[in-house]
C-alpha cells in the first residue's frame, strides 16, 4: 500500500479551477483502485495551502 500526502498552494481567485480539477482527480484515484481522503482547505490566507491524502493498492 503506497500513500501520498500533497500539499498544493491555491490561488484565491482560482478556487472555482481547483474544484473541478479536485472532482477529477478523485475520480481518477478511484477509478484506478485507489482512495482519495479528500481535501483539507483553510478559511482564509492569501495563497491557500490544500492537502489531499490519497491511497492506492498494489
Amino acid at each position: 500500500m503506497i500513500t501520498c500526502h500533497v500539499r498544493d498552494e491555491i490561488d484565491p481567485a482560482q478556487i472555482e479551477a481547483f474544484e473541478r480539477f479536485a472532482m477529477r482527480w478523485m475520480e481518477l484515484v478511484d477509478r484506478h483502485g485507489g482512495t482519495h481522503h479528500g481535501y483539507v482547505l483553510p478559511a482564509e490566507g492569501a495563497l491557500l495551502p490544500a492537502t489531499e491524502s490519497q491511497v492506492s493498492r498494489s
